[in-house]
């Protein structure tokens, strides 16, 4: 799937709701989401990481969608020549980011690859059962 067939694809399942919430509350489930991530990068389970990567992708689609950005155009416009900054690919800048001491290399696990042979995984945008604050209600349906 491309980007943009996953924007539509959002666009068309949660578009009435999510401008119906408006941005503000809309940008609050995104970053609630991005702390899941957190969460999920320190810890262990694959399924649990996938599932918050595809929460924080939707969710960030869902916001350029409501503001009129085409995803797809505004990644390729940016990074498609490489780097933005230096224009190389790969990337010859020095690193200026500062590390933030929660997410060192030894606060944070190596990434674990997904199983060989395995099809790349679809992951649902809410996970399953949900919770108080995952973007999701018991059922897994996506919050309001």
């Amino acid at each position: 799937m491309k980007i943009s067939e996953f924007q539509q694809l959002i666009e068309d399942v949660y578009g009435e709701k999510d401008l119906a919430r408006g941005t503000a509350g809309t940008f609050m489930w995104f970053v609630e989401e991005v702390g899941e991530l957190a969460r999920a990068l320190k810890g262990t389970d694959r399924r649990n990481l996938e599932e918050e990567f595809a929460d924080v992708l939707a969710w960030l689609t869902t916001l350029a969608s409501m503001h009129g950005v085409d995803l797809q155009a505004a990644a390729c416009a940016k990074y498609q020549q490489g780097c933005p900054r230096c224009g190389s690919n790969p990337c010859s800048c020095s690193d200026h980011r500062p590390v933030h001491s929660d997410l060192t290399a030894s606060a944070v696990p190596a990434p674990t690859p997904a199983p060989e042979g395995a099809a790349p995984r679809t992951a649902p945008r809410t996970a399953p059962g949900g919770s108080a604050g995952s973007g999701t209600d018991a059922g897994g349906q996506r919050a309001t």
